[in-house]
């Protein structure tokens, strides 16, 4: 940045960061004119808000599949799955932010091997539902006959 002027003495710091560097990203400091942000809050809304749907479509796939043990069981399997994902990419993001020396290359690897099986197990659950309907409809269709 060659706009800056030289800092002046340690007492007034604040105010040389606030009028040359924050006017670049548009904040202020809490020592200058204060500046209500909502930024945390704004993402706080947001993923309280879709978790609320989240929540609200996954209760009705579980009332959906009340009473059918082939439903229950397909997604027992992809809500193992999709906590699996949590639990792994938890424990990257600890890794990520506690290791001194983790390898980014080797974690953008294992995040791609590791959603590619993600969604494989996802494919054959969704194939098995597939599977299932036709294979019924087709049986109805040759005992009703």
């Amino acid at each position: 940045m060659n706009h800056l002027s030289a800092p002046p003495p340690y007492s007034g710091m604040a105010d040389f960061v606030a009028s040359n560097l924050l006017d670049v990203y548009r904040r202020q400091l809490a020592a200058t004119k204060s500046l209500v942000d909502y930024t945390v809050l704004s993402v706080a809304l947001l993923t309280l808000g879709l978790i609320l749907v989240v929540e609200i479509a996954r209760h009705k796939i579980d009332r959906r599949a009340h009473g059918r043990p082939f439903a229950k069981t397909v997604l027992e399997q992809v809500y193992r799955e999709l906590s699996t994902l949590g639990i792994v990419e938890f424990a990257i993001f600890l890794g990520h932010t506690y290791a001194p020396n983790f390898d980014l290359e080797v974690e953008a690897v294992f995040a791609k091997v590791h959603f590619l099986l993600f969604f494989t197990a996802i494919i054959n659950a969704l194939m098995s539902v597939i599977l299932s309907f036709v294979a019924s409809h087709i049986s109805y269709k040759l005992w009703v006959r």
